[in-house]
């Protein structure tokens, strides 16, 4: 037996994990009708397999529709700085020969824009943590300058997003 415990969010990995969360209930009030099958934790999807052959079901866990959430929800953010997401990009970071984010010059960002900025990179992080590796280096690179980020660190993190697009 097995809880996997997130703040609120609770998952049972069990023979009979209803029986789990039903004992639990017993001290810990659980939302009505959460105990089930999940379909969701922690923002991923999580579906259940018969593969062929088999007797026995497989999880699975996948972040497509965290993805397409967080492109929606970056877009909504990033509209009214009057920036715009790429519709096409062909790497993860701005490839031009002037993107060095260690060397920029920019203007810092104000305020309420580095935690916009800090917003970003914290989905960034969870969809790496979700599956999606391969902006992994990018995403921590780009982290590195959430103590004082700079308006084309701004850029460079939005460039990141249409990749999963």
């Amino acid at each position: 037996m097995r809880l996997v415990v997130y703040t609120d969010d609770i998952i049972a990995i069990s023979e009979n994990p209803k029986r789990i969360l039903y004992s639990l209930n017993e001290y810990f009030l659980l939302k009505a009708g959460s105990i089930k099958e999940p379909t969701r934790y922690l923002g991923a999807s999580i579906s259940k397999h018969l593969m062929d052959g088999d007797s026995y079901y497989t999880w699975a866990i996948g972040s497509k529709e965290y993805l397409i959430e967080s492109v929606r929800v970056v877009k909504q953010r990033i509209t009214p700085l009057n920036l715009t997401l790429k519709s096409k990009v062909t790497s993860a970071l701005p490839s031009g020969l002037g993107h060095k984010p260690g060397l920029d010059s920019s203007e810092y960002l104000d305020d309420d824009t580095i935690i916009l900025y800090m917003q970003l990179i914290g989905i960034l992080r969870w969809l790496v943590e979700l599956g999606r590796i391969g902006i992994c280096v990018e995403g921590s690179m780009m982290s590195s300058y959430n103590c004082m980020p700079r308006i084309t660190h701004l850029h460079a993190v939005s460039h990141i997003f249409p990749i999963y697009r």
